[in-house]
């Protein structure tokens, strides 16, 4: 199990602040918006007469993550108003980058008001491509729901979100997979024609191999992101976005160019259509598709990407 959490300290007494954490659509709400990190996808909550108020109490979610279905049901274990709530998964679950969780917060008095800390306890599936994924995504997204709770009730109460930290390399790496995913799933969708597949068997057996590709691009994105990003960090005078950006697109470029020898050339995995301008016998779409997807996901990480290469931060030390 892997532990993560967030700490905010809210301007009200801490039976005020239990109030409003007790809802669990409120505690959710930001799972309810289409989002980067959900690739696009949402969940929605069903609630029992409890509605998450009381120990016993299920809350049933479902959703989709790139076209993929999502159901989680989670069950209230632990409720002392106003210091402790936790809630945890039960039974089967469709979570794809987790297998299951714990999470919860914890309420104190601090200050003028209640410190809150907000926390999730979580575990990888058990074995298989969503493992690999999910060593990825998962602290991502647990850091992601967490901050999102905290910073939420912070909002609502008044007070202003926690400035955040510079993110260590593969943290950054990780939201570089993720901020790419959905621009990678339309590519993959776009240029199908451009394989044999497509004529072979047709737009079902593209659509999955489709989402399998992308999940491919994901890991590899990951990887990239993390070398480019790490070679950065070493070398001081390459401290800075515009290093960072060309070396995502030459990292990303040069890896693909060598899957794609690999996989049409030697391993016969899959072949390119009569339609596929090449280049030195490498198929044009994948080449140019990561010269341009790099540059998006530079450019919206762009901040971020600034702070964590910054020498003042450290952040080419941050693993």
């Amino acid at each position: 199990m892997a532990i993560l959490e967030a700490r905010v300290v809210l301007p009200v007494a801490p039976e005020a602040a239990f109030a409003f954490l007790d809802d669990q659509v409120e505690m959710g709400r930001h799972m309810e918006k289409p989002s980067l990190m959900m690739m696009g996808g949402r969940m929605t909550y069903q609630m029992d007469a409890l509605a998450g108020r009381a120990v016993g109490s299920v809350i049933t979610m479902g959703g989709s993550f790139l076209g993929l279905t999502l159901s989680v049901v989670e069950t209230v274990t632990e409720r002392t108003p106003p210091v402790r709530k936790v809630w945890a998964t039960s039974g089967p679950q469709q979570l794809l980058i987790m297998a299951s969780y714990r999470m919860g917060f914890d309420l104190s008095p601090g200050g003028s008001g209640a410190a809150l800390r907000v926390w999730i306890d979580y575990a990888l599936p058990p074995a298989g491509v969503w493992r690999w994924v999910g060593t990825v995504l998962a602290p991502l997204y647990a850091r992601w729901c967490v901050g999102r709770m905290a910073n939420d009730a912070q909002r609502h109460f008044g007070g202003a979100p926690v400035a955040a930290a510079p993110w260590p390399v593969t943290a950054l790496a990780a939201a570089y997979a993720a901020v790419t995913a959905p621009v990678f799933a339309l590519w993959e969708w776009a240029h199908l024609p451009l394989y044999t597949l497509w004529a072979e068997q047709g737009p079902g057996a593209s659509y999955w191999a489709a989402v399998h590709c992308t999940v491919g691009d994901m890991i590899l994105a990951f990887a990239t992101a993390w070398l480019a990003l790490m070679m950065c960090a070493a070398v001081p005078s390459w401290r800075n976005w515009t290093a960072a950006a060309t070396g995502l697109v030459m990292v990303g470029v040069a890896a693909t160019a060598l899957l794609e020898i690999i996989s049409t050339q030697w391993l016969a995995r899959w072949s390119y259509s009569a339609a596929m301008p090449q280049v030195l016998g490498i198929g044009l779409s994948p080449l140019v598709q990561w010269s341009v997807v790099p540059l998006f996901g530079a450019f919206a990480l762009r901040q971020r990407i600034a702070a964590a290469l910054a020498p003042a931060a450290g952040g080419g030390r941050q693993t």
